[in-house]
């Protein structure tokens, strides 16, 4: 294998890391974005609290799918290779979810003895803070392995411009001896009688 081969072949492995790399990256956002919607206003945090305040069943139903999505979604980051302070942040997240998972059952139980929607809210206070520190961690996790991906692309586009320019100084260097040889080839063709 010669230079020129092996500087190819070396980007075509790193040009496949990198993009199982950028796949793993675009994989986490997917999984954090999931987390966060089905967490976030609207979804599972809304949900429960509309039930608190209204006792109506549709919201226990919408959060018991936004559950299923989030859980899904923690399922998934936890098949990664994390770090431990990844590992810690989904902790964090899944205790705070469990925390309002077993908070809406209480609330149902609550709302089935007639207490008010204030007996039940203080009943069932939850501290959101834990899940979004992880969420901040992993969001940071997620921009450092953005960075190291991008890092590496432009490794690459390095690697591969040495690569061209080798090559073709390679072709230069074997034009001009070829020219030379032809020329000397062609000098001692001359030089002999028939020629």
């Amino acid at each position: 294998m010669n230079g020129a081969t092996w500087h190819v072949h070396k980007i075509k492995g790193a040009n496949s890391s990198l993009t199982q790399y950028h796949e793993e990256v675009v994989f986490r956002l997917k999984q954090l974005a999931d987390i966060k919607s089905q967490f976030g206003y609207g979804e599972f945090i809304h949900n429960f609290k509309n039930y608190v305040l209204r006792g109506q069943q549709k919201y226990v139903d919408r959060f018991k799918q936004n559950q299923t999505i989030m859980f899904e979604a923690i399922n998934n980051l936890k098949q990664l290779s994390l770090v431990p302070e990844e590992k810690e942040a989904i902790k964090k997240i899944e205790g705070v979810a469990r925390e309002y998972v077993k908070n809406i059952n209480l609330a149902a139980q609550l709302v089935s003895q007639g207490k008010t929607p204030t007996e039940i809210d203080h009943a069932v206070k939850i501290n959101d803070s834990p899940a979004f520190q992880g969420f901040k961690v992993i969001e940071k996790t997620i921009r450092s392995l953005e960075l190291a991906s991008s890092s590496s692309m432009q490794k690459n586009k390095k690697s591969l411009s040495y690569v061209i320019i080798i090559s073709l100084s390679s072709f230069v260097i074997i034009f001009l001896l070829m020219g030379c040889f032809y020329e000397h080839y062609q000098t001692n063709i001359k030089g002999y009688p028939n020629g």
